[in-house]
């Protein structure tokens, strides 16, 4: 039996490994909860930036788990961009990256976050959660079977 095509070349990007699997009820679900509690606490905030923020990480994580040399390599699993390369990639401004960033952090889209220096080079490596476990109000369940229900207390001005 033939294979039907698949839409939009996507056999073409499964034959080529160029593909990424997310969870769909993350913008389904998450997203959609983290929007409408951020413009409940700030309503003129560009909420939707956090999606565009979270792919970016994602999209740009090292798969390299080992250096040239054979050792761990420390960056593994991390997205190390700039926050220039951010800022031009998605076109958010510089200045809402860290607010965002711990928004991403306190629903457990952000695993880790990790301020590193290289000599006198300062990087941040940002860890994205592929979040496997997603509740029916659209919670990130974590390891533990526990719901990550964000505190956004601290942050809410910087929004």
């Amino acid at each position: 039996m033939e294979r039907k095509g698949l839409p939009a070349d996507k056999q073409d990007l499964l034959t080529a490994e160029n593909y990424e699997i997310y969870n769909r009820d993350l913008l389904r679900k998450v997203f959609p909860r983290i929007i409408s509690e951020l413009k409940v606490i700030k309503p003129g905030t560009k909420a939707g930036d956090v999606i565009a923020l979270y792919f970016f990480l994602r999209t740009n994580v090292s798969d390299q788990a080992a250096l040239k040399n054979g050792e761990p390599n420390p960056k593994y699993e991390a997205c190390f961009m700039s926050q220039e390369q951010i800022v031009n990639a998605t076109g958010i401004g510089i200045n809402r990256i860290p607010i965002l960033v711990e928004v991403l952090r306190r629903n457990g889209l952000l695993s880790d976050v990790k301020d590193v220096w290289e000599g006198t080079n300062r990087y941040i490596y940002y860890y994205p959660s592929f979040c496997p476990h997603i509740s029916d109000d659209g919670f990130i369940v974590d390891n533990w079977g526990e719901k990550v229900v964000p505190d956004y207390s601290g942050i809410e001005s910087k929004l």
